[in-house]
């Protein structure tokens, strides 16, 4: 009998070790799981944030755009006034050449 005791000590040790690792198998999996669970979400955060960003850059470009032709016509219109009063004191200057 203390053979059979002994083989059964040893099938238990077995047994345990194989528990053991069957335990720390399963442990490294639902930590895998954690692990690309994060990622994803992360991966995605970040997709989302750098959409956002480049909307954000091109709405700022257009709205500069816009700025910069409503300051140009403003410019064009004084560059206007300013040739017609221009025009209008060298038609007076003419006219007064004339007379004399």
């Amino acid at each position: 009998m203390g053979r059979m005791e002994e083989r059964a000590t040893r099938t238990d040790e077995r047994f345990a070790r194989i528990e053991a690792a069957s335990h720390e198998t399963q442990t490294s999996i639902r930590n895998l799981r954690v692990t690309i669970i994060v990622t994803a979400l992360s991966a995605a955060i970040a997709i989302v944030l750098s959409v956002a960003a480049f909307n954000a850059t091109v709405l700022s470009n257009m709205v500069s755009s816009f700025e910069s032709g409503k300051n140009t016509a403003i410019a064009q219109s004084e560059v206007r006034r300013q040739s017609e009063e221009t025009a209008a004191v060298i038609r007076e200057l003419q006219r007064k050449l004339e007379q004399a």
